[in-house]
């Protein structure tokens, strides 16, 4: 009967010990799951013993929080990249328009410049003489400026 006593308290206790081990190793193993679908805010409640599992639990919230702030840094690294990106679209845009101006305002002068020599042409077969004199004075203006 005493033995029977003794081996059923032994029972007992062992259980109880079991449990004090097997449920923060579930509750870590739970928790690191979460962890590696992406979930960063998920933390093992310490556990206050010194023993090796009162190390893992801490030093596994430690890694979980120095995840969540990697994954911030790169988050934050890919915002201010998208912004660069779109800053040096918006910079080659402003560079195109500025050569279409440059090169447009290269024309017009050209355009004028034939367009009153084509004048003096006429006005030389037309035989009117001040009428030429004139618009290729004009012509010679147009590009000088």
């Amino acid at each position: 009967m005493v033995l029977g006593i003794v081996m059923v308290i032994s029972l007992v206790i062992m259980m109880m010990m079991t449990r004090n081990i097997v449920t923060p190793l579930t509750n870590l193993a739970l928790t690191a799951k979460l962890v590696g679908q992406g979930n960063f805010h998920v933390k093992v409640t310490p556990i206050q013993s010194k023993d090796e599992l009162g190390i893992v639990t801490g030093t596994f919230n430690q890694m979980v929080d120095s995840l969540g702030q990697y994954v911030n840094q790169i988050k934050e690294s890919a915002e201010k990249e998208q912004e660069m990106k779109k800053r040096e679209l918006m910079m080659e845009n402003h560079l195109k328009e500025a050569q279409l101006k440059f090169l447009q305002s290269q024309i017009n002068p050209h355009f004028l410049f034939n367009s009153l020599n084509a004048g003096v042409q006429l006005a030389e077969m037309e035989e009117a003489e001040k009428t030429a004199v004139f618009l290729g004075k004009m012509a010679d203006f147009s590009v000088i400026t």
